[in-house]
């Protein structure tokens, strides 16, 4: 009962621990996963896809409805106001309670902020405008009713929100699992740089990447001081080549909570498994309900300056083909590190493990940077430099995964100009973060960035549209940038009268209908 509750610091940390909880739930990971790769060129439908999955076909095909279930929010508005309860009550509870200390009521704020800002990055990369909500929903005197507001405003309150979240929040945790499945200080910053390279603030992009680059542990110093102290909570980029090896792929995706994860969500077998991806990418039972969608580029490309053809190992890592069927099938997050070559019984178990889900981890900080230089560095002598240090950056992901290539790695001379080196940094976000949910996401910022959906269409999406033969109404449909948006669900509409459907589906979609 609310009068009988927030009463004591353990009151606080139970409501932090359900905001936490709720991002677990299937509808909340269903918008995560789908909203950032479905619509993308990652991925087409899979053989266990069936009718009562339609809504999901729709979208795989451009033929988007307000009416479709995919449409709703409520999971990430959930999130947010279990967020804003603790923000509107924690504070009168420190003078209730004399163990709940400030630096836990501060720790505890940054922690709902941070989750508040990501549901909330989720929500304007999804839709774009959405009513910002500060306040709990505490009782039926609340106003229900609330317009959207613009994606520049929302960006800029809760960038302010994590500017300040970074200064409360703590380095590490006590357990492993809180370290990477709660907010941290550099959690706080991965996101903070996410959002500053959607908003083109490249700047302040490196210097948030610059801060968690700062903390990690350079495997090339050999220190046997500072490699003694080295722990499982470590940040450090898991590379074969270094003076630690690991098996990348089994720390990474099988086991979770590796030393270059940042933050990721922890599910548990017992208590709530990750049976959304299972349902996705594939199990024992089933192979998944997508499928990767056939691009070479995945797995064999000649780079520049190489003309041999090189087996990327995040092929193997990411998806199987199947020659009898012609499908590729999923596999990241479930599949057994075990199996080297593809079969249908090579999926995990969920009975005996299931995958976390990653939000952020060192090879985003690699690429973000990366990308932010890129764009500082136009064409000529005055952004050689910034590139190169682009190309380093890139070079970590890249030779982790082409471990026989020796001393040809990427080069500048190879991308000579700012148009070339963009197009690097796409592929190999795309290379490194197959089937994350990060698909969609890069190529609407990238075009964002140009103001025109043009490129992003005719030389990415179009590759995967030609597979299901309507490449031409697909383009017509994503000329028009509010395409590249979800609708608002005709529930939300019926029962907020203040909302206004996002404008493609006004001015096209209703009229078709």
């Amino acid at each position: 009962i609310e009068e009988d509750y927030w009463k004591t610091g353990t009151d606080v940390k139970s409501v932090v621990a359900s905001c936490y909880r709720s991002m677990l739930e299937d509808g909340f990971m269903e918008r995560v996963v789908l909203g950032g790769e479905l619509r993308s060129d990652n991925v087409i439908n899979g053989r266990s896809l069936g009718n009562d999955q339609e809504y999901m076909k729709n979208v795989l095909s451009a033929n988007i409805l307000p009416s479709n279930p995919l449409a709703g929010w409520s999971s990430f508005y959930n999130v947010i106001n279990k967020c804003n309860s603790v923000i509107h009550y924690a504070e009168d509870v420190m003078t209730l309670d004399p163990d709940y200390k400030s630096g836990e009521y501060r720790a505890n704020m940054a922690e709902v902020m941070t989750l508040r800002a990501l549901c909330y990055f989720y929500l304007i990369r999804i839709y774009k405008d959405v009513p910002f909500i500060t306040e709990p929903t505490i009782d039926d005197t609340k106003d229900f009713k609330v317009a959207k507001s613009s994606d520049t405003e929302i960006l800029q309150r809760i960038t302010e929100d994590l500017e300040l979240a970074e200064k409360y929040a703590v380095k590490e945790w006590t357990t492993l699992e809180e370290t990477k499945g709660k907010v941290t200080k550099n959690a706080v910053r991965a996101l903070l740089a996410d959002i500053y390279l959607w908003q083109n603030r490249y700047e302040d992009c490196i210097a948030a990447c610059d801060r968690i680059l700062a903390e990690v542990y350079d495997q090339s110093i050999i220190d046997p001081v500072a490699a003694s102290k080295v722990t499982s909570k470590t940040l450090m980029f898991l590379d074969p080549e270094g003076n630690l090896a690991f098996n990348t792929y089994s720390n990474i995706f099988y086991t979770g909570n590796s030393m270059e994860s940042i933050f990721e969500l922890q599910f548990n077998h017992i208590e709530k498994g990750n049976s959304k991806l299972f349902d996705y990418y594939g199990s024992p039972k089933a192979v998944g309900q997508l499928a990767a969608a056939p691009l070479d580029k995945w797995s064999t490309f000649p780079e520049k300056g190489n003309p041999a053809v090189i087996t990327d190992t995040r092929a193997t890592q990411s998806y199987w083909a199947d020659q009898s069927s012609q499908e590729y099938y999923i596999y990241k997050y479930v599949k057994n590190p075990a199996t080297i070559t593809g079969t249908g019984n090579a999926y995990r178990s969920p009975d005996s493990g299931t995958p976390n889900w990653i939000f952020y981890r060192l090879p985003d900080i690699f690429t973000m940077k990366a990308e932010a230089l890129v764009e500082l560095s136009p064409d000529g002598d005055s952004g050689s430099e910034f590139r190169q240090e682009a190309i380093v950056l890139l070079n970590k992901t890249y030779k982790r995964a082409n471990p026989d290539l020796g001393t040809d790695t990427l080069t500048v001379s190879q991308y000579p100009t700012q148009g070339e080196m963009r197009d690097l940094v796409l592929l190999e976000r795309q290379r490194e973060f197959l089937f994350e949910g990060k698909r969609w996401f890069d190529l609407l910022r990238m075009a964002r960035r140009e103001g025109s959906s043009s490129q992003m269409v005719s030389k990415y999406l179009l590759r995967k549209y030609s597979l299901t033969g309507n490449s031409a109404i697909v383009q017509n449909k994503f000329a028009i940038m509010d395409a590249l948006y979800m609708p608002i669900s005709t529930g939300e509409l019926r029962v907020n009268p203040e909302l206004v459907q996002n404008p493609y589906y006004l001015t096209v979609v209703e009229k078709d209908r």
